[in-house]
């Protein structure tokens, strides 16, 4: 004869892995069921002890496949205290923690392991350099244009020098886009007192920042991804075009600095007739006799040898071909000029210096940005008709020309900005060879 089952004894736990749920017997027949799901008490009554085992096994499965369980096996518990302790006791610690360990993974595009990360992290990323100074990368950075354009230097000097001795303690990695929004945006200052800054200046101001962090990026003094500068929104400004004289300026430009001073006349001319950027034209010999790497004239085939020491290291060797006006013209001042150097061409503030001369004679307001360059591009594509012939002549892709440096002009208009040099006093030229 078959032994009598025991009737099950309450309260009694229903479980599955880490779930968990409690079955009481009330008074009335009826069965209480309690768990924990997500951190808080949760109790629900069924009619039959059927249903309540149902509905109990049902709860634990749930609670142990994640969806709100709080019991957790040794072996969880000892690897969320030891997280824990890594991670320190502040409130959502653990979760920063393992936000950072999945963005040092990241950066090794997430295939390899932990320890593999974390030596990368080490040696190329915030424990290296945590302790390099914004004013130290600045210093780093300006050394790099210590032989650069007087104008570009000064650019970058004073807005990067002026933030390094304000804030000489703070570190690369803490420069945020709230302190570097606010500094770019600040107001100028004037002698009238503090002038809010207009668009354009900080705008330039935000353009000097990318190329500075850009380059610490580049020495891995931070790491890949937008820095501070990149999530600032620059003002928007409006469409001015290319800014270029006009022939009637271009005719006061060489009839002053005719008058003025045969360098500045010669910086003229070979900035707006043949389109050389002011770093060549102030690198550049008149002849190639201290050897072809230093470029020149040659005065018989009517070229202009610009050599790759010239052309610099961003730019490339090429032969530019002269109008024959312009070869006469260059020719006669290269002469005239003979007793007193036969070496560079152009003194290094030659385009400062015409500047000063044009504002001063009334030709224009302020000197545009590159705008001799501008001249020669937009006037030359008028003339020749055809991109890749002027980007070859000015070393440049036939894309950055039309988008940085043409304005559209009819060919009439280029023309006449040739026939320029007709006008020029050769007489006054030939006056100086005596």
């Amino acid at each position: 004869m078959a032994a009598k089952r025991a009737e099950p004894s309450y309260p009694r736990d229903v479980s599955f892995g880490a779930g968990r749920v409690r079955i009481c017997q009330r008074s009335n027949g009826h069965y209480k069921l309690a768990w924990r799901e997500m951190g808080s008490p949760r109790t629900t009554t069924k009619t039959t002890e059927a249903k309540a085992l149902e509905f109990a096994t049902r709860k634990a499965r749930e609670l142990d496949s994640g969806a709100g369980a709080r019991w957790i096996s040794p072996g969880d518990a000892d690897a969320l205290a030891a997280l824990r302790k890594l991670a320190g006791t502040g409130e959502g610690a653990v979760r920063q923690l393992l936000a950072d360990v999945e963005g040092a993974r990241r950066w090794l595009a997430g295939d390899a392991d932990l320890t593999t990360a974390a030596r990368w992290f080490a040696e190329n990323g915030p424990l290296k350099v945590q302790r390099l100074t914004v004013a130290e990368a600045i210093t780093r950075f300006l050394a790099e244009y210590e032989k650069a354009p007087k104008p570009t230097r000064d650019t970058f000097t004073i807005e990067l020098d002026a933030f390094g001795k304000k804030f000489p303690d703070l570190m690369l990695l803490d420069l945020d886009q709230a302190r570097l929004e606010k500094w770019c945006f600040r107001a100028a200052q004037k002698k009238s007192g503090p002038v809010q800054a207009a668009d354009r200046t900080k705008f330039n101001r935000v353009t000097t920042w990318s190329t500075f962090l850009n380059r610490a990026r580049d020495w891995n003094l931070l790491g890949p991804g937008k820095h501070a500068a990149d999530l600032i929104r620059k003002p928007t400004l409006p469409d001015e075009g290319k800014q270029i004289f006009s022939v009637d300026q271009g005719r006061e430009l060489l009839a002053a600095a005719s008058a003025e001073d045969l360098k500045l006349l010669t910086y003229l001319l070979i900035a707006g007739w043949i389109g050389l950027r002011p770093s060549e034209i102030l690198r550049l010999f008149w002849e190639e006799e201290k050897g072809i790497e230093f470029g020149g004239f040659d005065w018989e085939r009517g070229y202009l040898h610009v050599s790759a020491r010239v052309a610099g290291k961003n730019s490339s060797e090429r032969f530019i071909p002269l109008d024959a006006r312009l070869v006469q013209i260059l020719k006669m001042i290269f002469v005239a000029s003979e007793k007193k150097s036969k070496s560079k061409v152009c003194i290094k503030r030659s385009r400062e210096f015409l500047s000063l001369l044009a504002r001063r004679k009334g030709i224009c307001e302020y000197w545009p940005a590159d705008v001799l360059r501008h001249c020669f591009c937009s006037y030359r594509i008028a003339v020749t008709k055809s991109l890749e012939q002027v980007a070859t002549e000015a070393d440049n892709s036939p894309a950055i020309l039309k988008s940085n440096y043409r304005r559209p002009l009819r060919h009439e208009d280029g023309l006449a900005w040739w026939d320029l040099l007709d006008a020029i006093d050769l007489q006054t030229i030939r006056s100086r060879e005596q």
